[in-house]
């Protein structure tokens, strides 16, 4: 069970497609004021176009949330230093496991040092700040919305040891590193008291994760037989922002369960949640059924369900029938 890039990661990547200029942008940009740092080897620079464009990738997808500092940027450099080895050996093209190309990799690890070292002529982690965090805030949303569906799709939700709070890490040996089990646990007693909107605003701690995670198995444990046996049925959307949305309803006998998760949500500012949704709203199937939102104990009845009330606190929401 492993996997090349945690599912945090890749959200983050994934929130990449919402910015597609300013991304493109800050490629070019990014490629020319680092073009100084590669270095020639046998004709040919090192690290070439696509080398490059993947650590630009990495690095927005596990850019700690508290940046780079005295306390974590040897450590950040190291890993990513690793990952780009590996990465160079198993493309087969400027090195390999069975040739390994020393040359070639000293000189991409020599890259990805110096580009990360603070200094009055690096202009480079300065740039990447603002597009770092705001993939950062894209990437927690589309978190949500993965760990959401990933526990009220039917099958059975799989989870990654660590990954109940943040989780940033790469590809082998990089996810192997020791989780941190004590800080889960008293992080996990602070979810149990929280407010949900409180956690939003602090969601950089993770606790917003886990808070939904530990929600939702205590929720699968009280209604298994609707996870196990429930049915499936899409939910229309409708108004502003439909095609933003994605809502499906489960219902086994008199339980019904309905999730309401957003997506492609760069186009409307952060966080995505209360009044962003104008007039949105779900097409509930049984207008007289009344639900109790899982994560704020609200309650709502009738028909249509206004998105900028169920994603009034949180940018992702289930309910169940009461």
């Amino acid at each position: 069970h492993d996997t090349k890039r945690s599912e945090d990661v890749r959200a983050r990547l994934a929130a990449l497609s919402e910015l597609p200029d300013a991304w493109s942008r800050a490629v070019r940009r990014w490629h020319t004021m680092n073009r100084k740092h590669r270095r020639e080897i046998d004709g040919d620079l090192a690290p070439d176009a696509n080398e490059e464009y993947l650590l630009y990738q990495t690095l927005l997808g596990a850019w700690p949330l508290e940046g780079l500092t005295g306390n974590n940027r040897e450590g950040f450099i190291a890993r990513i230093q690793d990952y780009m080895v590996k990465a160079l050996r198993e493309a087969k093209v400027n090195s390999s496991w069975m040739e390994p190309n020393a040359d070639w990799e000293d000189a991409v690890r020599a890259f990805v040092a110096t580009i990360l070292t603070p200094g009055a002529r690096n202009r480079f982690p300065a740039s990447l700040a603002p597009i770092a965090e705001r993939t950062a805030q894209l990437g927690m949303v589309n978190s949500l919305t993965q760990t959401v569906l990933k526990l009220t799709c039917p099958g059975v939700p799989d989870f990654y040891q660590g990954s109940e709070l943040w989780d940033f890490s790469l590809v082998d040996p990089d996810n192997r590193r020791p989780v941190n089990y004590k800080l889960r646990q008293e992080q996990l007693a602070e979810v149990q008291r929280a407010a949900a909107g409180a956690l939003l605003t602090t969601w950089s701690d993770g606790r917003i994760k886990m808070f939904v995670t530990h929600r939702l198995l205590a929720l699968r444990r009280q209604q298994a037989a609707l996870f196990a046996s429930g049915s499936y049925t899409p939910v229309a959307v409708r108004g502003a922002h439909a095609e933003r949305v994605v809502a499906f309803e489960r219902t086994h006998g008199a339980s019904s369960l309905l999730v309401i998760v957003p997506r492609h949500t760069a186009a409307l500012g952060y966080p995505p949640v209360g009044e962003v949704w104008e007039d949105a709203h779900v097409a509930v199937t049984e207008p007289e059924r009344r639900y109790r939102e899982v994560f704020t104990g609200r309650e709502y009845g009738g028909a249509p369900l206004a998105l900028a009330e169920a994603l009034g606190e949180l940018p992702v929401a289930v309910l169940t029938s009461v």
